[in-house]
């Protein structure tokens, strides 16, 4: 098992016993949790010192995952051509999404990050990321790790 293989299996795991682990996106090092996780979403506003009215985004491993997620009635095609990449897409939230999350209110931003690895533990995790910077609120993101 290659050091990489062994990074994504100990990141599922912490993820499936409701641990919030960090990790690198393709902008910035971030943190997250799996959406249905009640304790971890919460325990990130904890970490970040972040007002509960600051929405969180997810991370789905592929732009098909939308539409269960979201009220999105773009077609296939046209997200394809953004994501996966950098962008936030924000849409209306479908019931799908847990209901602790963002309880403010009824939106709710959605990213497909352009990484295989990324994309591995969201797969393996079989839901939805919760995915924020990893930086206390209000101050710079980190980009590289020291």
């Amino acid at each position: 098992m290659s050091d990489t293989e062994l990074q994504i299996q100990l990141a599922v795991e912490s993820l499936k016993k409701g641990g919030v682990v960090a990790i690198p996106t393709d902008t910035l090092y971030g943190l997250c949790c799996l959406i249905s996780k009640n304790v971890s979403i919460d325990r990130i506003y904890a970490i970040k010192n972040r007002l509960r009215n600051n929405p969180l985004a997810i991370c789905v491993s592929d732009v098909s995952e939308i539409y269960k997620y979201t009220d999105c009635a773009f077609p296939e095609n046209s997200l394809r051509k953004l994501l996966p990449g950098k962008a936030t897409l924000v849409f209306k939230r479908s019931d799908a999404v847990n209901s602790h999350l963002n309880s403010d209110t009824d939106l709710i931003g959605v990213r497909v990050i352009d990484s295989p690895v990324i994309k591995k533990i969201v797969t393996l995790c079989n839901e939805p990321l919760v995915l924020t910077s990893c930086n206390i609120s209000g101050d710079k993101s980190p980009l590289c790790v020291q």
